[in-house]
């Protein structure tokens, strides 16, 4: 999948640094603790440098654990919504949006990652607000224009091997 192990490896270079300034913090504490600061010049370069290091580790660790988290999230939305697609194989927007609690606006972003990374082979119909897989364009039965045969409605959808067409006008379920 996209990133799978680089995240684990932010997420833990992460705590490997946050746990390294911490230790820092630790023995600047035992420096300030014992007073040695004040009467030592050495103690005293010491105490700067254990700031500095703990720094130089605190602040990239909390960094890279934040961003390993993110390209996680990322991972398991981009995972969910390829299984989703693989599932419907075409998908409005907002059904894709309500059935994975995101916004729309993420589901057409974290569509064009998955079609960047080759997990969904598929693209985006700006017209009827539509995802489709190119598996679902290769299946597809009705062509456009079809008439209902109850009400005689054009039906100008696409639809495909396995789906029940609903007229949208006399909501009769065609074969």
């Amino acid at each position: 999948m996209g990133y799978g192990w680089c995240d684990n490896v932010l997420r833990l270079a992460g705590r490997i640094l946050i746990v390294l300034g911490t230790v820092c913090l630790v023995c600047l504490a035992v420096i300030l603790v014992s007073g040695e600061h004040t009467t030592s010049p050495r103690a005293a370069s010491a105490a700067k440098g254990f700031v500095m290091f703990a720094a130089l580790g605190l602040i990239p660790g909390f960094w890279m654990l934040r961003t390993g988290k993110e390209l996680g999230v990322t991972d398991d939305r981009m995972a969910a919504l390829a299984d989703l697609m693989a599932s419907y194989r075409r998908l409005k927007i907002g059904d894709a949006a309500r059935k994975l609690a995101w916004t729309e606006a993420e589901v057409e972003r974290i569509f064009g990652r998955c079609v960047e990374r080759g997990l969904i082979e598929g693209y985006v119909d700006r017209a009827t607000q539509e995802l489709f897989t190119d598996e679902s364009l290769r299946q597809e039965v009705t062509p456009p224009g079809t008439t209902c045969s109850r009400c005689g409605a054009a039906l100008n959808g696409r639809f495909l091997t396995g789906e029940t067409v609903v007229c949208p006008y006399c909501k009769a379920r065609l074969a």
